[in-house]
């Protein structure tokens, strides 16, 4: 049987920095078995108003949010390749807006399948540059490039 977690009432939020709180919500919602939906639903409103009473609140709230809807999309895997390249890129972008907020390591919030795919999107960003660069070096092979 789930219980009604009194931690909501004993906890005082009001002095607790916005990485806190960040940590709690996640924490409540990593272990979502052990509240009822009623309490819940009541503590993470009470600690995501207590978020938007920080200065960054509302935007860490706002990415949090985006981050979770294209986790979500990129799941359901209806998407083509393109939308899935965008979908990610947007997903990285909140990431990164989240973790200069809450001050932690660069890619620290995506998880070990996010990280192999941004390392493979960028790898292979960097190779398509350095072919272009070759392409133009060849064509350009015989002209005087001090003219341009």
């Amino acid at each position: 049987m789930k219980h009604y977690n009194s931690r909501f009432y004993k906890f005082n939020y009001n002095n607790s920095s916005l990485k806190e709180l960040y940590y709690e919500r996640i924490n409540i919602i990593n272990n979502r078995n052990d509240y009822s939906p009623k309490s819940i639903t009541r503590l993470i409103d009470y600690i995501e108003n207590e978020i938007m009473k920080h200065n960054k609140g509302l935007e860490l709230l706002i990415n949090l949010q985006i981050i979770a809807e294209n986790r979500r999309k990129l799941e359901c895997n209806h998407c083509n390749k393109q939308e899935n390249k965008y979908l990610f890129s947007k997903l990285v972008e909140c990431m990164n807006n989240c973790e200069v907020i809450l001050d932690l390591k660069k890619n620290s919030l995506l998880d070990n399948e996010e990280k192999i795919y941004n390392w493979y999107l960028n790898s292979s960003q960097a190779i398509k540059f350095l072919i272009n660069e070759f392409k133009e070096n060849l064509l350009l092979c015989g002209c005087n490039k001090s003219i341009s």
